[in-house]
């Protein structure tokens, strides 16, 4: 993260591109500018937070990332839970409805963790049908 910092300090640039995993790293390069209270350069990577997650929803193992490092009072801690919690309710059949999605299992497994992790349970058995009265 410290070549990220150097080269915005120099260049004034930010490029999240070359990223194994964007998401993590650019929330690193968030806890970084915070601990050296930098809010300039904590503004640049949430940009690139919100632009990554208009093509991606926010992975239940980045939630688990931001639980394991970052206050919980600490602005990227509320945007991570928010959106998360954004697109868990609006797009809830790419999280849990759906069989036979792309890294379904994968998914589901990190899904089950975060779960564990903060001690909540999900029944998804009714997802995708209507309460019965």
């Amino acid at each position: 993260m410290i070549h990220h910092l150097i080269t915005y300090i120099y260049t004034d640039q930010v490029d999240f591109s070359d990223e194994d995993d964007k998401a993590i790293s650019i929330m690193k390069a968030w806890v970084l500018a915070e601990k050296f209270c930098m809010p300039d350069w904590q503004n640049r990577p949430i940009d690139h937070l919100m632009e990554h997650w208009q093509d991606d929803q926010v992975r239940p193992a980045k939630v688990a990332w931001v639980l394991d490092n970052v206050s919980k009072s600490s602005p990227l801690y509320k945007l991570v839970i928010d959106q998360f919690t954004h697109d868990l309710a609006y797009e809830y059949d790419y999280f849990l409805g759906q069989e036979n999605r792309e890294g379904a299992e994968e998914y589901d497994k990190e899904f089950g963790a975060l779960c564990s992790k903060t001690g909540f349970s999900v029944n998804t058995s009714g997802l995708g049908r209507p309460l019965s009265s």
